[in-house]
């Protein structure tokens, strides 16, 4: 065995950690930019499509009509609200784990999100499920999780 000093050394460790801090940097980027697309996803679903729910009159002699949702459906737009409520919050990184949040500030999002069962004043009230985060996380997943491998073998290079 031969044992004498290396040479180098303290330049390679520095750049191992430059590489990691690259790669860091560009995967936070890649959940964010997932996140943005979940919020924009959640967002058209709300906004968009056809509704296939109750219809309800309202206005002056009941001439305007709105269309809810029905039950699996993503929520109806009514007065925008819900989908104002959508917010990002930038990836963060701790411990090596990096995570985004999509939240939905509407009081009534987790009813909606969820279904309730038992609420309201009597506990008699039952929402079912008109879910618009789950199905848009779902269906955005592969390409989130493309997108962060597309940023780690940038990082790399």
């Amino acid at each position: 065995m031969i044992v004498g000093p290396i040479r180098g050394l303290a330049q390679l460790s520095a750049a191992i950690t430059a590489k990691q801090k690259k790669i860091s940097n560009a995967v936070g980027k890649a959940i964010t930019r997932g996140a943005l697309a979940v919020q924009g996803a959640a967002r058209s679903r709300i906004l968009k499509g056809p509704k296939n729910g109750k219809t309800y009159k309202y206005g002056k002699g009941g001439k305007r009509r709105h269309v809810a949702s029905a039950p699996t459906q993503a929520p109806a737009n009514w007065t925008g609200n819900l989908a104002r409520s959508l917010k990002v919050v930038n990836a963060t990184e701790s411990g090596g784990v990096w995570t985004a949040k999509v939240t939905a500030n509407a009081p009534y999002a987790a009813a909606l999100e969820f279904g309730t069962r038992g609420a309201g004043r009597t506990h008699r009230v039952v929402i079912e499920a008109r879910p618009f985060l789950t199905p848009s996380v779902k269906e955005l997943a592969p390409k989130i999780h493309a997108d962060i491998k597309r940023a780690v073998a940038e990082g790399m290079a």
